[in-house]
């Protein structure tokens, strides 16, 4: 069933303001997904590009099949592609069209830099605009078989802090033990 309004929670549009903010004049994106519209997670990846940055946004598949894994992780749908047009056009390109997926959504700044965000469903080749709404929350419910939104927020806080780690030429993973039997799991280098 197609999505009738996109909510971003605050945190989220605060979260997106920043990436494209430090990123200007560059275009810069990622991944979102949720649940009944309301966006509850935001995956930023690197822009792939190798030619001209400030007017083109690239990712790989395997960013993709990343963000497509940590939806299902996390029992949210994945949404689509975020990404940032510097030059403040909202509508999609003709490049954004041939990639999109099921949503597109154009991030913009206005003339005092606050985010406008623009979600598309693609009919096609023709965006069909879908409404966003900034919120300030969600409820949760104890009952839901979906992990909590605090583990989601640290699982996207270790990997956002994994990116940072990489573009800053330094990598800050966590340290298993090298036989830790009672989490199921053992880590070894020798084969």
């Amino acid at each position: 069933m197609a999505v009738q309004q996109f909510r971003v929670l605050q945190r989220h549009y605060d979260l997106l303001r920043g990436q494209v903010l430090k990123n200007h004049p560059n275009e810069t994106g990622g991944f979102l997904g949720g649940l009944s519209g309301t966006v509850q997670m935001v995956l930023p990846v690197f822009n792939q590009s190798m030619k001209n940055k400030q007017s083109r946004f690239s990712i790989q598949s395997d960013d993709v099949h990343r963000a497509h894994e940590l939806c299902a992780k996390h029992s949210l749908t994945y949404y689509g592609i975020y990404h940032n047009h510097p030059s403040g056009v909202t509508r999609p390109s003709f490049q954004d069209m041939n990639h999109v997926q099921r949503y597109l959504f154009i991030l913009t700044l206005n003339y005092r830099n606050a985010l406008i965000i623009t979600a598309y469903r693609a009919s096609g080749r023709q965006p069909v605009p879908v409404p966003v709404a900034i919120v300030p929350g969600i409820e949760t419910h104890a009952s839901e078989n979906s992990k909590q939104p605090s583990e989601l927020s640290e699982e996207l806080d270790l990997l956002n802090n994994q990116l940072k780690g990489l573009r800053n030429n330094y990598a800050q993973y966590p340290r298993y033990d090298s036989d830790d039997r009672n989490a199921g799991t053992t880590f070894n280098t020798l084969a």
